[in-house]
């Protein structure tokens, strides 16, 4: 990648090299201390270039989010590039000001609250793509450190096709998404992809006779043909709030970011029981256990029964880079994963479907065991399962699949 703008920016920080602090020298292979100039304009100018090469060095490195963190001695960068942290540049302590500075006015933050975190965003382009970045602040002991999350417009909305779906799981879940009510759930802990997923179900099921809605907290990507809507606590505008309103809108489908309460838990699922395809997410690790959580909500087993399509359970893990086999054979790095032996990832999936006598355990209170074993002797294929076959493939590696699938180590 020799002449790369990730390469100028190597270059950039290595110019104003200077010596390591002893604690840092594990951390800080491969990066620098950069002085502040002596000038405020000088200093402005230099933070603005490295600001952008920071992030255009994220995009080019894939990197799903970007960390800057304050120590007592240096503010360390690092990249979680799928799902994994890597070591980024060190800075000298005294950037720390500047830096956090820029960026809360990129993205629209308070510049002199530095006692309670926030939230911002802004959109910009960075390698010739159009990227949509989340930031987020929290106060710690040694000031604040902020996370970026980065959204790639062209990645933002993926075919269903494109997920890791089997054949047979991309067939069911589509007949489910073509219902013309009830509730589809997906499931998983944070990290997933859940978002992802929906955001792949929104785009198969956009048509012009149909309306969408969505409430988000907050809307990660703009979605063509589907009215989007961000929930907006601090003016009253919660999940259930904004579900009311978007009921008296007439949609075809809507779209509920997260099922975190009971009152949305009981407006999601009127919305499903009159006549809506309702799409939403919970932080569950399998499909049993997303059942149990809507129970937990204080929903009536009948009315869960009566509404509940579908619930989609997933995670994420790396896929094997597919040209380091030819490279280790001719003993040379690899420039596509470079030398880490992943490159993208994958989903691991679990779609239990309704049937009748799933209906029935759920209706009976049945235990999550006894559901997930009527599921199961019904044919559904566990996460654990799922990936095992994606190991056979050569797609994925066992040790991921079984670290990400350790719950589910009793559907042997």
């Amino acid at each position: 990648m020799s002449g790369s703008p990730l390469d100028a920016f190597e270059a950039l920080t290595a110019a104003a090299a200077m010596a390591v602090a002893e604690p840092f020298q594990g951390f800080a292979e491969g990066s620098a201390f950069l002085a502040v100039p002596a000038s405020a304009a000088e200093a402005e100018v230099l933070v603005e270039k490295l600001i952008f090469r920071l992030l255009e060095a994220a995009v080019l490195k894939r990197a799903s989010d970007l960390h800057i963190e304050p120590t007592e001695v240096a503010l360390c960068v690092r990249y979680r590039v799928d799902g994994v942290l890597q070591k980024g540049s060190v800075l000298p302590a005294t950037w720390q000001g500047p830096f956090i500075t820029r960026l809360k006015l990129m993205g629209g933050m308070d510049l002199g609250e530095r006692r309670l975190p926030q939230d911002g965003r802004f959109s910009t382009q960075c390698a010739g793509r159009g990227v949509d970045i989340r930031l987020a602040t929290l106060p710690t002991a040694y000031g604040e450190t902020m996370t970026l999350r980065f959204l790639e417009q062209k990645r933002a909305c993926l075919e269903l096709k494109e997920l890791g779906f089997s054949p047979e799981d991309l067939l069911t879940f589509t007949r489910l998404l073509e219902k013309p009510d009830g509730l589809v759930v997906v499931a998983g802990p944070t990290g997933a992809g859940k978002s992802t997923t929906l955001y792949a179900a929104l785009k198969y099921l956009s048509r012009s006779d149909r309306k969408i809605i969505t409430v988000e907290d907050p809307v990660e990507a703009v979605l063509p043909g589907v009215s989007q809507v961000a929930v907006r606590p601090e003016v009253g505008l919660t999940f259930v709030q904004a579900l009311r309103a978007i009921l008296r809108q007439a949609p075809n489908i809507l779209m509920v970011g997260e099922v975190r309460d009971p009152e949305t838990a009981e407006m999601v699922l009127h919305a499903a029981l009159t006549g809506h395809l309702v799409l939403t997410t919970v932080h569950t690790y399998d499909t049993t256990a997303a059942i149990a959580r809507f129970l937990d909500l204080g929903i009536k087993p009948s009315l869960l029964a009566g509404a509940l399509r579908g619930v989609l359970a997933q995670r994420l893990v790396r896929r094997v880079c597919m040209q380091c086999e030819n490279v280790q054979a001719a003993k040379v790095a690899c420039l596509r994963c470079q030398g880490v032996g992943y490159r993208g990832r994958m989903g691991l999936f679990e779609l239990l479907s309704l049937t009748p006598p799933i209906e029935q355990a759920v209706c009976a209170m049945k235990s999550s065991h006894i559901v997930r074993m009527s599921a199961l002797e019904a044919g559904m294929i566990s996460l654990r399962v799922d990936g095992l076959k994606k190991v056979e493939a050569g797609w994925v590696d066992l040790a991921e699949v079984m670290m990400e699938t350790a719950s589910n180590n009793f559907d042997k």
